[in-house]
């Protein structure tokens, strides 16, 4: 390396083969060739220096290594296999063309004032473009990369029949496991910048047609590619010439005699067949779905028929909505995403697209499709049913499905013939839901659940439509109540909490509350504490009395012994939207009952609870007067000849008085010690002094 100046005249015959080690294969080979070249050319420059300057026999170089080097001139078959051998030619015609894509996407025509001839020839050169078919992965790749430089670089410079021959009538028949993205990009950017690659300059005697070497690559689909496949697609599908997606193709003359087929049909099914086929990676199905679609909506403007447009509607975009809405094991091939809000966000734009181009259809569908929801809440099973749970959920489900893509309709578009007919189907299925409510007293929560669904996602529907208002309001406060101790409670307090601030709802929270306090014990009213008690909505339901008074029992059975209680109490502490008074009056109340000998061991449970479950509470609560006492008896307790209480009090005063000492920034542990101090003297009691 030290001897640059006496090398320098034998750069032009070592420079093409020396570079393209740099896009070897072989890792090794790289990095071996890259670290050379900085010992050499330590410099950015003068490496770029070194492409610029010889940039005509490095290109000559890669072009005679494509067209005279073969698999058996570039290995000894004595000594290497047939497999090795073609594996080596891989590498060097592949390698080849990358370096000298590098140099077209680095040339700058501007700069030059004109066209460099060698780079010219390099892509005017048939044998390149042979190997657009090759059976390696990474040569045709390196052919999709340069191809895409070149038309970039001097389109005028391709023998469009060329390219036309090697990549539209070979490439579509070969597996292109491995290259199936690039080649999809290159297509794209083919078929931008010279459309009529697929027409006039498409020559395949006796071959096929351009249209069926087209949908016989689509329907491999990415062949394990990335989505980015389906992106390149959707980019070269929207700019291929309209002939051929519409007009009759035959490819040999029995087949002319045979009925015409629809082109469009065709094309479209082609991409079907590779989106359900099951070697089609699942994470690719959103972008392909997407470029269906797009393509078809394409399609759909190209045909002048109306009614062949309504058909393909019916049989090309209609199912995929159905199938959302009602999914079924035979339907399962217009499942369009294993995501909720992609599935959700293609069906608007399937719905859309039935709706502008066919609304007496999708109308009838949607009728349809509301009258089955209907049905299916009025027939699902009882309680008593074995699968009385799976019922409700497969409602629950349908409802949420319904709602949300009538929610995410009316996003994209609020005309009034859709919301007139989201309005009618809505209200049936809403007026049904309430009167199965009311027959079988709350009991199929899926019917509540379809309430809440309604409100949750297609909010826009209900408020501002006095029927559909009144319907919603009237239950609530009539029925909302008894909810509290059937299966649906949970659902209850979601309504009243989605209604909040749009319609008054303290009346019936607090009749529930009223119902809910004077109810027996039961396994439903502790279902119906455990929602109320985990529900953001206390804290907007204005009172807290009853709300108070509810925990208060619920304190005192727990502290009484009956631990199933404590469970409450957990969520109570751990809700962040509890009220404050809540809590401040459940740990005063834990507080208190520490005074009283027979409910100390009840309270250190419930103190215990708060340090785990809301230590921020119990932190407040801590620098209150209240705080100052409850540290008090537990300095008292700390000292009992029951050894348990004693190591149990003596743990939670170390807690409090630990999260006191940080409170602001500041230590606030000794305030709580001198009010003791100071109430110690002023009003001495029998545990103060002892």
């Amino acid at each position: 390396m030290s001897c640059g100046k006496r090398i320098a005249k034998c750069l032009p015959t070592i420079v093409g083969p020396w570079l393209i080690g740099l896009y070897d294969t072989d890792r090794s080979v790289t990095r071996a060739t890259q670290e050379s070249l900085e010992r050499v050319f330590p410099s950015e420059e003068k490496r770029n220096n070194l492409w610029r300057l010889y940039r005509s026999p490095i290109v000559d170089f890669c072009l005679n290594a494509i067209k005279k080097e073969t698999v058996n001139s570039l290995s000894d078959e004595r000594t290497t296999s047939p497999d090795d051998a073609l594996a080596k030619h891989a590498r060097v015609v592949g390698a080849s063309i990358l370096v000298v894509t590098k140099i077209i996407e680095d040339f700058s025509v501007k700069q030059s004032q004109t066209y460099d001839d060698a780079l010219d020839n390099f892509i005017a050169e048939e044998k390149v473009w042979d190997l657009a078919s090759h059976s390696d992965a990474f040569v045709r790749r390196a052919i999709c990369r340069i191809l895409v430089a070149a038309l970039g670089y001097h389109i005028k410079a391709l023998d469009m029949k060329v390219i036309s021959a090697k990549l539209l009538a070979s490439s579509p028949a070969i597996d292109q496991t491995g290259s199936a993205s690039d080649y999809a990009k290159a297509l794209a950017s083919l078929t931008q910048r010279c459309p009529e690659v697929w027409t006039q300059h498409y020559t395949a005697s006796g071959k096929k047609s351009s249209s069926r070497r087209l949908q016989q690559f689509l329907k491999k689909g990415s062949q394990g590619g990335p989505p980015a496949f389906w992106v390149h697609i959707g980019s070269m599908m929207s700019n291929v010439p309209s002939e051929l997606l519409t007009l009759e193709q035959h490819d040999d003359a029995a087949e002319k005699e045979a009925p015409s087929e629809n082109q469009s049909q065709l094309m479209l099914r082609a991409i079907l067949s590779a989106l359900r086929n099951r070697n089609e990676p699942s994470m690719n199905l959103a972008a392909g779905w997407t470029t269906y679609l797009s393509v078809f909506e394409r399609v759909q403007g190209l045909l002048a028929d109306e009614s062949t447009r309504c058909q393909h509607l019916r049989d090309f975009i209609l199912p995929i909505v159905t199938q959302y809405i009602k999914p079924s094991q035979e339907g399962s091939d217009w499942s369009v995403a294993k995501t909720y809000q992609t599935q959700l966000i293609l069906c608007v734009k399937a719905f859309l697209l039935v709706w502008n181009g066919a609304k007496e259809i999708l109308h009838d569908q949607w009728v349809k499709l509301s009258e089955q929801l209907v049905e299916d809440i009025k027939t699902s099973l009882p309680e008593q049913s074995r699968d009385h749970l799976k019922s409700q959920n497969f409602i629950s489900e349908e409802a949420l499905r319904w709602f949300s893509l009538e929610g995410g309709v009316l996003k994209e578009d609020d005309s009034e013939s859709i919301r007139a007919l989201f309005e009618i189907t809505s209200s049936s299925i809403l007026t049904t839901a309430i009167e199965s409510i009311r027959s079988r007293n709350g009991k199929p929560s899926s019917a509540t659940a379809t309430l809440v669904a309604a409100l949750q996602l297609a909010p826009q529907l209900l408020y501002g439509n006095a029927e559909l208002e009144s319907l919603i309001y009237r239950f609530i406060q009539k029925d909302g109540p008894n909810l509290l101790l059937s299966p649906s409670v949970p659902y209850f307090f979601t309504l009243l909490d989605l209604l909040h601030g749009k319609l008054d709802v303290d009346q019936p929270y607090q009749a529930g509350l009223r119902s809910l306090k004077n109810a027996p014990e039961s396994p439903a009213k502790s279902r119906a504490l455990t929602s109320l008690l985990s529900s953001p909505f206390p804290a907007k339901g204005g009172n807290t009395e009853l709300l108070q008074s509810l925990m208060n029992d619920v304190l005192e059975s727990a502290i009484s012994g009956d631990e199933s209680y404590w469970n409450l109490v957990q969520i109570a502490l751990q809700n962040s939207a509890a009220p404050v008074g809540l809590i401040d009056s459940l740990l005063a109340n834990l507080a208190a009952n520490l005074e009283m000998d027979d409910k100390v061991l009840g309270s250190l449970t419930g103190l215990n609870i708060a340090v785990k479950s809301n230590n921020g509470a119990l932190k407040i609560f801590g620098s209150s007067s209240g705080g100052a006492k409850l540290l008090s008896r537990l300095f008292f307790l700390g000292e009992s000849s029951d050894e348990d209480i004693a190591q149990r009090a003596k743990a939670l005063s170390s807690v409090i008085q630990g999260l006191m000492s940080g409170q602001d920034g500041a230590d606030r542990g000794m305030q709580p010690l001198v009010e003791i101090i100071h109430d110690g003297l002023n009003t001495p009691t029998a545990s103060s002094l002892s």
